[in-house]
Protein backbone atom coordinates (compact mmCIF):
# COMPACT_ATOMS: atom_id res chain seq x y z
CA UNK A 1 0.00 0.00 0.00
CA UNK A 2 1.12 3.29 -0.77
CA UNK A 3 1.98 5.78 1.84
CA UNK A 4 0.10 8.90 1.80
CA UNK A 5 0.62 11.65 4.63
CA UNK A 6 -2.68 12.52 6.84
CA UNK A 7 -3.91 15.76 6.67
CA UNK A 8 -4.09 17.74 10.32
CA UNK A 9 -8.03 17.61 10.40
CA UNK A 10 -7.82 13.91 9.27
CA UNK A 11 -5.92 13.12 11.63
CA UNK A 12 -8.30 15.75 14.12
CA UNK A 13 -11.27 13.62 13.28
CA UNK A 14 -9.39 10.75 14.70
CA UNK A 15 -8.32 11.89 17.78
CA UNK A 16 -12.01 13.18 18.43
CA UNK A 17 -13.40 9.88 17.56
CA UNK A 18 -11.42 8.05 19.77
CA UNK A 19 -11.09 10.75 22.90
CA UNK A 20 -15.26 10.39 23.07
CA UNK A 21 -15.32 6.39 22.37
CA UNK A 22 -12.61 5.57 25.22
CA UNK A 23 -13.73 8.50 28.17
CA UNK A 24 -16.18 10.16 29.53
CA UNK A 25 -14.94 13.03 27.83
CA UNK A 26 -17.16 14.98 25.38
CA UNK A 27 -16.23 18.38 25.22
CA UNK A 28 -15.27 18.58 21.86
CA UNK A 29 -17.09 21.69 20.12
CA UNK A 30 -14.52 24.09 18.20
CA UNK A 31 -13.09 26.15 20.88
CA UNK A 32 -13.30 24.35 23.82
CA UNK A 33 -9.68 22.97 25.48
CA UNK A 34 -10.09 19.35 24.78
CA UNK A 35 -10.81 20.76 21.20
CA UNK A 36 -7.82 23.18 21.14
CA UNK A 37 -5.51 20.32 22.62
CA UNK A 38 -6.60 17.50 20.20
CA UNK A 39 -5.53 20.17 17.50
CA UNK A 40 -2.14 20.85 18.47
CA UNK A 41 -1.30 17.29 18.69
CA UNK A 42 -3.19 16.75 15.13
CA UNK A 43 -1.23 19.17 13.99
CA UNK A 44 2.54 18.13 14.92
CA UNK A 45 1.56 14.33 13.96
CA UNK A 46 0.65 15.50 10.49
CA UNK A 47 3.93 17.67 10.02
CA UNK A 48 5.95 14.51 11.14
CA UNK A 49 4.09 12.53 8.71
CA UNK A 50 4.81 14.87 5.80
CA UNK A 51 8.64 14.79 7.20
CA UNK A 52 8.56 10.84 7.04
CA UNK A 53 7.20 10.67 3.34
CA UNK A 54 9.94 13.11 2.44
CA UNK A 55 12.37 10.37 4.20
CA UNK A 56 10.80 7.82 2.52
CA UNK A 57 10.73 9.60 -0.73
CA UNK A 58 14.46 10.49 -0.95
CA UNK A 59 15.58 7.66 -1.43
CA UNK A 60 14.17 7.36 -5.02
CA UNK A 61 15.49 9.23 -7.54
CA UNK A 62 12.84 10.51 -9.17
CA UNK A 63 11.45 12.08 -5.99
CA UNK A 64 14.76 14.56 -4.96
CA UNK A 65 16.24 17.23 -6.32
CA UNK A 66 19.36 19.13 -5.35
CA UNK A 67 21.88 18.22 -2.58
CA UNK A 68 19.60 14.83 -1.55
CA UNK A 69 19.52 14.47 -5.18
CA UNK A 70 23.45 14.07 -4.91
CA UNK A 71 23.71 11.80 -1.81
CA UNK A 72 21.46 9.36 -3.55
CA UNK A 73 23.95 9.58 -6.65
CA UNK A 74 26.79 9.32 -4.42
CA UNK A 75 25.32 5.99 -2.67
CA UNK A 76 24.94 4.52 -6.08
CA UNK A 77 27.24 0.77 -6.19
CA UNK A 78 29.55 0.30 -6.14
CA UNK A 79 31.70 4.16 -6.54
CA UNK A 80 28.64 6.15 -6.77
CA UNK A 81 28.53 9.40 -8.80
CA UNK A 82 28.94 12.84 -9.23
CA UNK A 83 27.36 15.75 -10.57
CA UNK A 84 29.73 16.50 -13.64
CA UNK A 85 30.85 20.00 -13.80
CA UNK A 86 30.88 22.93 -16.42
CA UNK A 87 33.48 21.88 -19.10
CA UNK A 88 35.88 24.37 -22.07
CA UNK A 89 34.91 25.50 -25.42
CA UNK A 90 37.58 24.08 -28.15
CA UNK A 91 38.03 24.18 -31.60
CA UNK A 92 37.82 27.07 -33.59
CA UNK A 93 40.17 26.18 -35.95
CA UNK A 94 42.17 29.99 -36.50
CA UNK A 95 43.63 30.98 -38.93
CA UNK A 96 47.23 32.08 -38.25
CA UNK A 97 48.82 35.16 -40.08
CA UNK A 98 52.54 36.23 -39.38
CA UNK A 99 54.42 39.03 -41.03
CA UNK A 100 56.04 38.69 -44.03
CA UNK A 101 58.82 40.04 -43.39
CA UNK A 102 59.55 37.21 -41.55
CA UNK A 103 58.80 34.37 -43.84
CA UNK A 104 62.49 34.15 -44.56
CA UNK A 105 63.23 32.00 -41.88
CA UNK A 106 60.78 29.10 -39.91
CA UNK A 107 59.36 29.92 -36.77
CA UNK A 108 57.27 28.41 -34.38
CA UNK A 109 53.52 29.64 -32.56
CA UNK A 110 54.12 28.12 -29.06
CA UNK A 111 51.20 25.74 -27.11
CA UNK A 112 49.61 27.83 -25.11
CA UNK A 113 49.30 31.34 -27.23
CA UNK A 114 46.14 32.79 -26.11
CA UNK A 115 43.76 35.01 -28.37
CA UNK A 116 40.53 37.10 -27.67
CA UNK A 117 36.82 37.74 -28.63
CA UNK A 118 35.93 40.71 -30.08
CA UNK A 119 32.42 40.57 -28.17
CA UNK A 120 33.66 39.30 -24.48
CA UNK A 121 37.53 40.54 -23.68
CA UNK A 122 37.04 38.68 -20.68
CA UNK A 123 36.95 35.49 -22.72
CA UNK A 124 40.47 33.69 -23.19
CA UNK A 125 41.33 30.73 -25.88
CA UNK A 126 44.85 29.33 -25.51
CA UNK A 127 46.28 26.77 -28.37
CA UNK A 128 46.76 23.30 -27.40
CA UNK A 129 49.60 22.67 -29.51
CA UNK A 130 52.75 24.21 -31.10
CA UNK A 131 52.81 24.83 -34.94
CA UNK A 132 55.54 25.66 -37.29
CA UNK A 133 55.45 28.57 -39.61
CA UNK A 134 57.92 26.64 -42.83
CA UNK A 135 59.94 29.17 -44.72
CA UNK A 136 58.08 31.15 -47.36
CA UNK A 137 54.81 30.28 -45.22
CA UNK A 138 53.25 33.23 -43.77
CA UNK A 139 49.66 31.27 -42.94
CA UNK A 140 48.92 28.56 -40.93
CA UNK A 141 45.15 26.82 -40.67
CA UNK A 142 43.40 24.26 -38.50
CA UNK A 143 44.80 25.62 -35.25
CA UNK A 144 42.51 24.33 -32.45
CA UNK A 145 42.05 26.48 -28.93
CA UNK A 146 40.21 25.84 -25.64
CA UNK A 147 38.83 28.18 -23.77
CA UNK A 148 40.37 29.58 -20.52
CA UNK A 149 37.54 29.20 -18.70
CA UNK A 150 34.39 26.68 -18.32
CA UNK A 151 31.05 26.63 -19.56
CA UNK A 152 28.55 27.86 -22.92
CA UNK A 153 29.95 30.89 -22.51
CA UNK A 154 33.10 29.99 -24.04
CA UNK A 155 31.12 28.60 -27.30
CA UNK A 156 32.32 30.90 -29.80
CA UNK A 157 30.21 31.79 -33.43
CA UNK A 158 32.66 31.39 -36.20
CA UNK A 159 34.46 35.11 -36.74
CA UNK A 160 34.65 35.94 -32.85
CA UNK A 161 37.57 35.00 -32.05
CA UNK A 162 40.03 37.78 -33.75
CA UNK A 163 42.14 39.31 -30.86
CA UNK A 164 45.54 38.70 -29.95
CA UNK A 165 46.39 38.92 -26.49
CA UNK A 166 49.18 36.66 -25.77
CA UNK A 167 51.14 35.35 -29.04
CA UNK A 168 55.11 35.90 -30.36
CA UNK A 169 55.59 39.80 -31.80
CA UNK A 170 55.53 38.17 -35.47
CA UNK A 171 51.74 36.94 -35.56
CA UNK A 172 49.68 40.19 -37.00
CA UNK A 173 46.26 38.65 -37.35
CA UNK A 174 44.06 35.50 -36.61
CA UNK A 175 40.89 34.66 -38.55
CA UNK A 176 38.04 31.97 -36.61
CA UNK A 177 37.01 29.51 -38.97
CA UNK A 178 34.94 27.61 -37.53
CA UNK A 179 32.76 27.79 -34.02
CA UNK A 180 34.52 26.69 -30.77
CA UNK A 181 32.03 24.22 -29.02
CA UNK A 182 31.17 21.88 -26.47
CA UNK A 183 31.46 24.37 -23.67
CA UNK A 184 28.62 23.10 -21.01
CA UNK A 185 27.25 24.01 -17.92
CA UNK A 186 27.25 21.97 -14.81
CA UNK A 187 25.20 18.87 -14.71
CA UNK A 188 21.12 19.93 -14.15
CA UNK A 189 19.15 17.85 -11.65
CA UNK A 190 17.46 16.06 -14.52
CA UNK A 191 20.65 15.54 -16.47
CA UNK A 192 22.56 13.56 -13.01
CA UNK A 193 19.15 11.74 -12.70
CA UNK A 194 18.97 10.48 -16.33
CA UNK A 195 22.94 10.00 -15.71
CA UNK A 196 22.03 7.93 -12.44
CA UNK A 197 19.38 5.97 -14.46
CA UNK A 198 22.06 4.84 -16.99
CA UNK A 199 24.66 4.20 -14.52
CA UNK A 200 22.73 1.91 -12.64
CA UNK A 201 22.18 -0.27 -16.58
CA UNK A 202 26.12 0.05 -17.35
CA UNK A 203 27.22 -2.02 -14.27
CA UNK A 204 27.08 -5.02 -17.10
CA UNK A 205 30.53 -3.08 -18.60
CA UNK A 206 30.90 -3.89 -21.69
CA UNK A 207 27.36 -3.96 -23.04
CA UNK A 208 26.45 -1.22 -25.23
CA UNK A 209 24.61 1.36 -22.83
CA UNK A 210 27.95 0.70 -20.48
CA UNK A 211 30.42 1.94 -22.97
CA UNK A 212 27.67 4.80 -24.21
CA UNK A 213 27.85 5.78 -20.44
CA UNK A 214 31.36 6.07 -20.10
CA UNK A 215 32.16 7.75 -22.62
CA UNK A 216 29.65 10.53 -22.52
CA UNK A 217 30.67 10.90 -19.08
CA UNK A 218 34.50 11.07 -19.46
CA UNK A 219 35.84 14.28 -18.78
CA UNK A 220 39.55 14.37 -20.52
CA UNK A 221 42.66 15.94 -18.96
CA UNK A 222 41.84 19.58 -21.17
CA UNK A 223 38.47 19.64 -19.44
CA UNK A 224 36.29 18.95 -22.45
CA UNK A 225 33.84 16.02 -22.85
CA UNK A 226 31.78 14.81 -25.40
CA UNK A 227 27.85 15.73 -26.39
CA UNK A 228 26.82 12.70 -28.04
CA UNK A 229 27.68 8.93 -28.10
CA UNK A 230 26.23 6.40 -29.73
CA UNK A 231 27.71 2.76 -30.66
CA UNK A 232 27.67 1.16 -33.71
CA UNK A 233 28.06 -2.38 -33.72
CA UNK A 234 28.64 -3.68 -37.73
CA UNK A 235 26.80 -6.73 -38.90
CA UNK A 236 29.58 -7.46 -41.07
CA UNK A 237 31.88 -7.69 -38.94
CA UNK A 238 32.02 -9.78 -36.30
CA UNK A 239 33.45 -8.32 -32.64
CA UNK A 240 33.93 -5.35 -34.05
CA UNK A 241 31.81 -1.93 -32.68
CA UNK A 242 32.85 1.93 -33.53
CA UNK A 243 31.46 4.63 -30.71
CA UNK A 244 30.48 7.40 -32.57
CA UNK A 245 31.84 10.24 -30.67
CA UNK A 246 30.76 14.44 -31.43
CA UNK A 247 31.29 17.27 -29.02
CA UNK A 248 29.57 19.64 -31.72
CA UNK A 249 32.34 20.20 -34.57
CA UNK A 250 32.13 16.78 -35.53
CA UNK A 251 36.29 16.95 -34.75
CA UNK A 252 37.19 18.23 -37.97
CA UNK A 253 40.79 19.00 -38.17
CA UNK A 254 42.05 16.91 -35.57
CA UNK A 255 44.07 14.41 -37.02
CA UNK A 256 47.53 15.15 -37.43
CA UNK A 257 50.96 12.93 -38.71
CA UNK A 258 51.72 9.99 -36.48
CA UNK A 259 54.79 9.84 -35.35
CA UNK A 260 57.38 7.69 -37.54
CA UNK A 261 58.53 4.46 -35.89
CA UNK A 262 61.12 1.70 -36.77
CA UNK A 263 63.11 -1.30 -36.15
CA UNK A 264 65.49 -3.71 -36.85
CA UNK A 265 64.33 -7.68 -37.73
CA UNK A 266 65.49 -9.72 -34.61
CA UNK A 267 67.28 -12.91 -35.91
CA UNK A 268 64.14 -15.17 -34.29
CA UNK A 269 61.70 -12.84 -36.26
CA UNK A 270 58.97 -10.54 -35.13
CA UNK A 271 55.36 -11.16 -34.84
CA UNK A 272 53.77 -7.19 -33.59
CA UNK A 273 54.94 -3.99 -34.21
CA UNK A 274 53.71 -1.16 -32.94
CA UNK A 275 52.85 2.64 -33.75
CA UNK A 276 51.16 5.88 -32.07
CA UNK A 277 47.68 5.20 -31.30
CA UNK A 278 44.93 6.27 -31.68
CA UNK A 279 45.37 5.79 -35.48
CA UNK A 280 42.75 7.64 -37.62
CA UNK A 281 42.80 4.53 -40.31
CA UNK A 282 44.22 1.14 -40.58
CA UNK A 283 48.02 1.11 -41.53
CA UNK A 284 48.41 0.11 -45.26
CA UNK A 285 51.66 -0.47 -45.46
CA UNK A 286 55.27 -0.71 -43.68
CA UNK A 287 57.99 0.15 -45.27
CA UNK A 288 61.27 -2.41 -45.67
CA UNK A 289 64.24 -1.53 -45.80
CA UNK A 290 67.47 -4.36 -46.62
CA UNK A 291 71.08 -3.27 -46.09
CA UNK A 292 69.83 0.18 -45.84
CA UNK A 293 68.25 0.46 -49.29
CA UNK A 294 64.35 0.62 -49.24
CA UNK A 295 62.57 -2.28 -51.49
CA UNK A 296 58.76 -3.53 -51.96
CA UNK A 297 56.88 -2.23 -48.82
CA UNK A 298 55.15 -5.31 -46.76
CA UNK A 299 51.40 -4.80 -47.83
CA UNK A 300 48.31 -5.56 -45.31
CA UNK A 301 47.89 -9.22 -46.67
CA UNK A 302 50.58 -10.02 -44.65
CA UNK A 303 49.78 -8.36 -41.65
CA UNK A 304 46.70 -7.08 -39.65
CA UNK A 305 46.87 -3.49 -38.46
CA UNK A 306 44.75 -2.26 -35.45
CA UNK A 307 44.73 1.10 -35.33
CA UNK A 308 42.94 2.06 -32.05
CA UNK A 309 45.44 0.06 -29.83
CA UNK A 310 48.62 1.15 -32.27
CA UNK A 311 49.61 -2.70 -33.35
CA UNK A 312 50.63 -4.72 -36.30
CA UNK A 313 49.91 -8.11 -36.46
CA UNK A 314 52.36 -9.92 -38.91
CA UNK A 315 50.96 -13.39 -40.06
CA UNK A 316 52.89 -13.90 -42.88
CA UNK A 317 56.35 -15.30 -41.54
CA UNK A 318 58.10 -14.44 -44.81
CA UNK A 319 57.22 -11.11 -44.96
CA UNK A 320 60.17 -10.14 -43.23
CA UNK A 321 63.93 -11.51 -42.85
CA UNK A 322 66.31 -11.34 -40.24
CA UNK A 323 68.37 -8.05 -40.13
CA UNK A 324 65.84 -5.88 -42.20
CA UNK A 325 64.79 -3.00 -41.16
CA UNK A 326 60.77 -2.09 -41.10
CA UNK A 327 59.45 1.91 -40.66
CA UNK A 328 55.72 2.99 -40.57
CA UNK A 329 55.37 6.44 -41.24
CA UNK A 330 53.56 9.40 -42.84
CA UNK A 331 53.76 7.58 -46.38
CA UNK A 332 52.48 8.93 -49.60
CA UNK A 333 53.06 5.30 -51.24
CA UNK A 334 50.87 4.07 -54.21
CA UNK A 335 48.39 2.06 -51.59
CA UNK A 336 45.09 3.69 -51.19
CA UNK A 337 44.68 5.25 -47.92
CA UNK A 338 48.47 4.79 -46.91
CA UNK A 339 48.27 7.89 -45.15
CA UNK A 340 49.32 7.28 -41.34
CA UNK A 341 47.78 9.51 -39.35
CA UNK A 342 46.18 9.90 -35.71
CA UNK A 343 43.96 11.98 -33.92
CA UNK A 344 45.02 14.63 -31.73
CA UNK A 345 43.93 16.06 -28.74
CA UNK A 346 43.01 15.31 -25.71
CA UNK A 347 39.99 13.91 -25.75
CA UNK A 348 39.57 10.54 -28.49
CA UNK A 349 43.07 9.29 -27.43
CA UNK A 350 41.87 9.22 -23.70
CA UNK A 351 38.31 7.71 -24.14
CA UNK A 352 39.99 5.15 -26.40
CA UNK A 353 42.61 4.44 -23.60
CA UNK A 354 39.78 4.30 -21.03
CA UNK A 355 38.22 1.26 -23.19
CA UNK A 356 40.93 -0.37 -23.71
CA UNK A 357 42.34 -0.13 -20.28
CA UNK A 358 45.14 0.53 -18.40
CA UNK A 359 46.96 -1.89 -15.40
CA UNK A 360 49.04 1.40 -13.96
CA UNK A 361 45.66 3.67 -14.03
CA UNK A 362 43.01 1.06 -13.12
CA UNK A 363 40.71 3.81 -12.14
CA UNK A 364 40.68 6.54 -14.84
CA UNK A 365 41.17 3.61 -17.86
CA UNK A 366 38.85 0.74 -16.01
CA UNK A 367 38.73 -1.07 -19.61
CA UNK A 368 35.54 -1.65 -20.83
CA UNK A 369 35.52 -3.77 -24.14
CA UNK A 370 35.58 -7.69 -23.90
CA UNK A 371 38.16 -10.29 -24.83
CA UNK A 372 38.43 -10.68 -28.50
CA UNK A 373 36.39 -7.46 -29.33
CA UNK A 374 37.54 -3.90 -31.02
CA UNK A 375 36.05 -0.75 -29.72
CA UNK A 376 37.37 2.22 -32.05
CA UNK A 377 36.46 5.64 -30.63
CA UNK A 378 35.63 7.71 -34.36
CA UNK A 379 34.49 10.75 -35.18
CA UNK A 380 31.24 11.08 -37.30
CA UNK A 381 31.65 11.69 -41.13
CA UNK A 382 31.13 14.81 -41.82
CA UNK A 383 27.99 15.06 -44.38
CA UNK A 384 27.97 18.12 -46.03
CA UNK A 385 24.90 20.58 -46.79
CA UNK A 386 24.12 23.08 -48.88
CA UNK A 387 21.25 25.84 -48.74
CA UNK A 388 19.70 28.35 -50.39
CA UNK A 389 17.99 30.79 -48.03
CA UNK A 390 15.43 33.41 -49.25
CA UNK A 391 15.49 35.81 -46.47
CA UNK A 392 12.39 38.72 -46.31
CA UNK A 393 13.34 40.90 -43.46
CA UNK A 394 10.92 43.20 -42.00
CA UNK A 395 9.98 46.46 -43.41
CA UNK A 396 13.18 48.97 -42.73
CA UNK A 397 15.30 46.57 -40.98
CA UNK A 398 18.77 45.97 -42.73
CA UNK A 399 19.13 43.18 -44.93
CA UNK A 400 22.73 43.06 -44.10
CA UNK A 401 22.31 42.04 -40.46
CA UNK A 402 19.20 39.68 -41.20
CA UNK A 403 21.38 38.18 -43.64
CA UNK A 404 24.46 37.77 -41.13
CA UNK A 405 22.00 36.82 -38.14
CA UNK A 406 20.12 34.16 -40.34
CA UNK A 407 23.63 32.45 -41.45
CA UNK A 408 24.93 31.95 -37.56
CA UNK A 409 21.66 30.78 -36.90
CA UNK A 410 21.67 28.28 -39.49
CA UNK A 411 25.04 27.11 -39.02
CA UNK A 412 24.11 26.89 -35.34
CA UNK A 413 21.23 24.64 -35.83
CA UNK A 414 22.76 22.22 -38.03
CA UNK A 415 25.90 21.71 -35.99
CA UNK A 416 23.71 20.61 -33.23
CA UNK A 417 22.31 18.27 -35.01
CA UNK A 418 23.25 14.43 -33.72
CA UNK A 419 25.28 11.90 -35.30
CA UNK A 420 22.38 10.15 -37.41
CA UNK A 421 20.21 12.72 -36.69
CA UNK A 422 18.00 14.01 -40.16
CA UNK A 423 17.70 17.68 -40.67
CA UNK A 424 13.73 18.92 -40.28
CA UNK A 425 13.30 21.79 -41.92
CA UNK A 426 10.10 22.72 -40.06
CA UNK A 427 12.20 22.99 -37.43
CA UNK A 428 14.99 24.95 -38.85
CA UNK A 429 12.47 27.42 -39.90
CA UNK A 430 10.70 27.31 -36.98
CA UNK A 431 13.97 28.38 -35.07
CA UNK A 432 15.44 31.13 -38.08
CA UNK A 433 11.66 32.58 -37.27
CA UNK A 434 12.59 33.45 -33.59
CA UNK A 435 14.58 36.13 -35.02
CA UNK A 436 11.72 39.48 -35.38
CA UNK A 437 13.53 41.26 -37.67
CA UNK A 438 12.17 38.69 -39.94
CA UNK A 439 9.08 38.79 -42.04
CA UNK A 440 9.20 35.52 -44.12
CA UNK A 441 11.80 32.63 -44.96
CA UNK A 442 12.22 29.91 -47.57
CA UNK A 443 14.75 27.02 -47.69
CA UNK A 444 16.37 25.52 -51.04
CA UNK A 445 18.04 23.09 -52.08
CA UNK A 446 21.50 24.96 -52.81
CA UNK A 447 23.12 25.28 -56.27
CA UNK A 448 19.89 23.63 -58.07
CA UNK A 449 18.46 25.06 -61.18
CA UNK A 450 15.64 26.12 -61.26
CA UNK A 451 14.76 26.11 -57.60
CA UNK A 452 13.27 23.23 -55.54
CA UNK A 453 12.48 23.66 -52.12
CA UNK A 454 14.73 22.10 -49.57
CA UNK A 455 13.13 19.12 -48.14
CA UNK A 456 14.00 16.83 -44.60
CA UNK A 457 17.42 15.37 -45.41
CA UNK A 458 18.91 12.17 -43.42
CA UNK A 459 22.07 10.91 -43.30
CA UNK A 460 23.92 7.70 -44.91
CA UNK A 461 23.61 5.76 -41.80
CA UNK A 462 24.00 6.12 -37.93
CA UNK A 463 28.03 7.42 -38.53
CA UNK A 464 27.51 10.64 -40.90
CA UNK A 465 26.74 13.82 -39.26
CA UNK A 466 24.93 16.56 -40.67
CA UNK A 467 27.04 20.52 -40.95
CA UNK A 468 27.31 23.35 -43.04
CA UNK A 469 29.78 26.15 -43.76
CA UNK A 470 29.33 29.76 -44.28
CA UNK A 471 30.80 29.02 -48.19
CA UNK A 472 27.86 26.43 -47.73
CA UNK A 473 24.82 28.51 -46.79
CA UNK A 474 23.66 31.25 -50.07
CA UNK A 475 21.89 33.86 -48.32
CA UNK A 476 19.00 35.29 -51.14
CA UNK A 477 17.46 38.98 -51.15
CA UNK A 478 13.59 39.15 -52.22
CA UNK A 479 14.67 40.99 -55.51
CA UNK A 480 16.27 37.83 -56.67
CA UNK A 481 13.37 35.67 -56.39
Amino acid sequence: MAYVPRSSSDILRDLIAGVVARSELNDVAEGSVLSQILSVVALELSSAEFRMSRIRDSFFLEAVTGGDLDDRAAELPPRGLARLPATAASGGALRITREAAGAAVASTLPRGATFGRVDDPGLVYVTLASHDFDVGVTVINNVDVVCAAVGAAGNASIGTISTITAAPPFVIAVEQMLPTVGGQAGETDDQLRSRARAYLSSLSRCQPTAIEYAVRTFIASDSTRVRYASLYEDPHRRGYSEIVVDDGSAFQGIDQAGRSVDGIIPRGGITILSHEAPAVAPIMQIRRYVNNVEVDPVLPDAFISIPERGIVHIIDPDAFSPGDKWEISLQNGAQPNSQYRVYGGALIPEIQRMIEGDLDDPTQSPGLRAAGTRVRVVPPTVQEIQLDIHVVPVNGVDFVAVAAAVEIATIAFVGNLKPGESLVVAKLIDRLMDNEDLQNIHLYEGLVEPAVLLSDTQTQNARHVLRTTPDRVRIIPPVEI
